[in-house]
């Protein structure tokens, strides 16, 4: 039996089904291509987005956030994602939760915008 980890979307203030749909995008049990946001997207695209971009997105239509965003570092550079350190979903205020994707470590986050920027301070422009 495969487990996942549990990112502890119920601090989202959202419903729990709204929750429960975050967790499963980011576990990779709900492919993020069923919502429209995604297919619309895709459909501009000529190279393919990466997988977190998708699931980003999704989970921005989920939380009816204000659109994926980016942090950028002033010490770290990769060929992917350049100087972008972290993708984040806008909620439209920095104190509320949010999914995050930290590129540097590959790992996803429910977390502030705030606290996380503060747990990793030095770290952003």
């Amino acid at each position: 039996m495969t487990t996942f980890p549990k990112y502890p979307t119920e601090f989202l203030e959202v419903p729990p089904d709204a929750a429960d749909q975050v967790q499963r995008l980011l576990e990779g049990t709900l492919d993020p291509e069923k919502y429209p946001s995604v297919t619309t997207y895709l459909r501009q695209c000529y190279h393919r987005p990466s997988a977190v971009s998708l699931v980003l997105l999704a989970v921005n239509e989920v939380l009816e956030g204000h659109g994926v965003e980016a942090l950028y570092s002033h010490d770290h550079w990769d060929a992917y994602h350049g100087n972008v350190e972290a993708s984040f979903v806008n909620m439209g205020e920095s104190s509320l939760p949010t999914v995050i994707r930290d590129h540097r470590w590959d790992d996803w986050l429910v977390s502030s915008l705030e606290d996380f920027v503060e747990q990793h301070e030095g770290r952003f422009e």
